[in-house]
């Protein structure tokens, strides 16, 4: 990894745009460049392309030959590959759950936090990020993106485009008091415990994909799902009550607004009032089978009956996101799918 100079280090913590530095703002693209090019900081400077940056935001692309998927018992599969006319990409099969690794390399001052999230294009596509956008203060390398298609069509995520678009946004300035010090390792011993800093060893003993999981065998939710669609098969008796039965079921597994949109696309007009006829419709039926479910069942009546209350509380959510879809007159605005 790119180090800094001892010079540069003091810039990690010491803002040298003290001026600008009003807490909470986000950083427009003359800024990010001056953090680049004067500091080395944001993005490592030789990963750097004035040509991916937005009004107040960096697009990033995968890094090439570093992208898996994990089995069941624990090995690592890289991810098919493809070329095509928009050039080389990565197989992200059907409900699968892989992980990528961005190319760009990051390089957080203690001031900034970053916020990333997939591109409009890939959001679309139908898949999910499956972590959580902010990058904290102080971080340095590069991102590992996990990535769920919870579709029924495999998606080509393409290596040399763009794929997550990351903002920076400043924090409240660090009260050094009045001789902060000017090396990293000073930085550390001075103010871990009071600020609460990223260790040190998340930094330089997770550059790779195993380092980073560690112990842990990353599972999708897919599996517990279908369990839980085939417990619900045996007990549903119509095929229109088991499809229900599908839609409620990716709910209970936060995929609610997502699922809905790309699941039942093919049943879903892109018009604004069918598609609010149709949840409602949904809604209608589920709190039928809930009603219906026998005493037998009472166990499986209560989870229809809770779950039934997610489909009411993200009717408007679900009728936005149709609206962003491309073709149509709203915007993508909503705040965590940046364009």
């Amino acid at each position: 990894m790119p180090q800094l100079t001892p010079e540069q280090e003091r810039f990690l913590w010491d803002d040298p745009y003290p001026n600008q530095a009003n807490g909470g703002g986000v950083l427009q693209a003359t800024e990010i460049r001056d953090y680049v090019t004067n500091y080395n900081l944001l993005i490592d400077r030789d990963d750097f392309a004035a040509g991916k940056l937005k009004q107040a935001s960096y697009t990033m692309t995968p890094a090439s030959n570093d992208a898996w998927i994990v089995e069941k018992s624990g090995n690592q599969r890289r991810l098919e590959t493809g070329d095509g006319p928009e050039g080389p990409y990565y197989i992200v099969r059907r409900n699968s759950f892989v992980f990528i690794r961005l190319r760009q390399t990051l390089r957080l001052p203690f001031y900034i936090i970053g916020r990333h999230n997939l591109k409009i294009r890939y959001v679309y596509s139908g898949l999910l990020l499956g972590t959580g956008p902010q990058v904290d203060p102080g971080y340095e390398g590069q991102l590992w993106i996990p990535l769920h298609n919870f579709t029924d069509e495999d998606v080509n995520v393409y290596i040399n485009d763009s794929f997550v678009s990351i903002d920076f946004s400043r924090t409240l300035r660090l009260n050094l008091g009045a001789n902060p010090p000017t090396r990293l390792v000073d930085f550390y011993a001075a103010y871990k415990d009071d600020f609460k800093l990223i260790p040190r060893e998340k930094i330089e003993d997770r550059k790779t994909l195993r380092e980073y999981l560690g112990s842990t065998r990353p599972r999708s939710s897919l599996g517990p799902l279908v369990k839980s669609l085939q417990f619900m098969q045996r007990r549903f008796e119509t095929r229109q009550t088991i499809e229900i039965a599908v839609a409620i079921g990716l709910l209970s597994v936060g995929l609610a607004a997502a699922a809905l949109v790309f699941q039942l696309d093919r049943k879903i007009d892109a018009n604004r009032d069918t598609s609010g006829a149709r949840i409602k419709q949904i809604d209608d039926q589920v709190s039928r089978a809930a009603m219906t479910a026998t005493t037998k069942d009472s166990d499986l009546q209560g989870q229809v009956r809770e779950i039934s209350k997610d489909v009411a509380a993200l009717r408007e959510e679900v009728i936005n996101l149709k609206t962003q879809r491309p073709g149509n007159s709203g915007s993508p605005s909503a705040p965590k799918r940046r364009p």
